[in-house]
């Protein structure tokens, strides 16, 4: 006897959706002082990102934070196929 175990095609449910998975990592605005000059401070306004893959950390700095997405879910693709 053999059964027929295929999801039915009426029924779309979540649960038979993959869920997409959640990219590792940090991204935050970094803020903190440049510098500081005669009349004023100044002070950085840039994204950066960070993540560690086998003890080993990861970081990009950027002015758009679209780079950092993409940065991390980039070394996530290479995490998955073992290229690190």
């Amino acid at each position: 006897m053999t059964a027929n175990r295929e999801k039915p095609e009426q029924l779309t449910f979540f649960f038979f959706e993959e869920m997409p998975k959640p990219t590792k990592g940090t991204i935050y605005l970094d803020t903190s002082k440049k510098g500081v000059t005669k009349f004023k401070t100044r002070r950085h306004n840039s994204y950066r990102a960070e993540v560690t893959y086998n003890g080993v950390k990861y970081r990009k700095r950027s002015a758009e934070r679209a780079d950092c997405e993409q940065f991390l879910a980039q070394l996530a693709e290479k995490y998955e196929k073992g290229l690190l």
